[in-house]
């Protein structure tokens, strides 16, 4: 019997073969619109146990060719869908993560978290050179098109993770290594060192680092101060300042 079914759906044209599935897909459609609450739950309780059960029992092979064929039928139905379709489905998924999330516990989320957190190290830890610059690629106009709010409130969120990430790590840390009299004394004469530095400012191009030479008792650099055109060269007037 199974053999006889076989050739005959061999034997079928493709044509013949995508309307009965059309007309299997309206049936479907039609049974589901007309079936109840109860009917719906029973039927998609089935469907789970019948899912876990085909799942327990598949190999590793099995598992590999499930996996790829859901990719290119996933890839080849966003690629069909229209504009309405795609805005209908990202609002059913957002609707779905937001019921997800506010019904779960704390262990629940405890637990996303970490799988996410593992995720992404494995997926940074695994990407190419070609996948690091696409990711950033990607990354730039929502940075650009994002509010200074927001980009305060993303790089404050951002702190907040460091700061709680360093303050466990020292928290696991039991090792309290002293230090001795002479690394002490090298720490002490750094800072002396550090605090004795003069910071001074050229009011012309705006260098300010430890060490820079005023000519004389002016304000200006000697760079500056030996420049005697009008602008000067590394000035604001000239839009040449290093710090403007």
């Amino acid at each position: 019997m199974r053999i006889l079914q076989n050739q005959h759906l061999e034997a079928e044209s493709d044509a013949v073969r995508q309307a009965m599935l059309l007309q299997m897909k309206m049936n479907q459609q039609h049974k589901r619109s007309s079936e109840t609450i109860s009917e719906r739950q029973t039927r998609l309780e089935q469907l789970k146990v019948y899912q876990q059960l085909r799942l327990s029992a598949e190999t590793e092979a099995e598992r590999r060719v499930r996996l790829e064929q859901l990719k290119m039928n996933e890839h080849q139905r966003l690629t069909t869908e229209t504009e309405a379709e795609r805005q209908v489905r990202l609002e059913q998924l957002k609707m779905n993560k937001h019921q997800r999330l506010t019904t779960e516990t704390e262990v629940e989320r405890q637990v996303r978290l970490e799988q996410l957190k593992m995720n992404q190290q494995n997926r940074l830890c695994n990407e190419t050179l070609v996948d690091k610059e696409a990711r950033l690629e990607n990354k730039k106009p929502r940075l650009q098109a994002e509010t200074l709010e927001n980009s305060l409130s993303r790089l404050e969120q951002r702190s907040s993770r460091l700061a709680k990430k360093y303050v466990s790590k020292q928290n696991s840390s039991n090792r309290h290594i002293p230090l001795l009299n002479d690394e002490w004394e090298k720490i002490k004469f750094f800072h002396e060192s550090m605090s004795s530095i003069e910071s001074l400012i050229c009011s012309i191009c705006l260098e300010h680092f430890p060490g820079t030479q005023m000519a004389g008792n002016c304000t200006e650099c000697r760079l500056c101060f030996r420049d005697k055109i009008i602008p000067k060269l590394f000035s604001a007037e000239n839009n040449m300042s290093p710090a403007s």
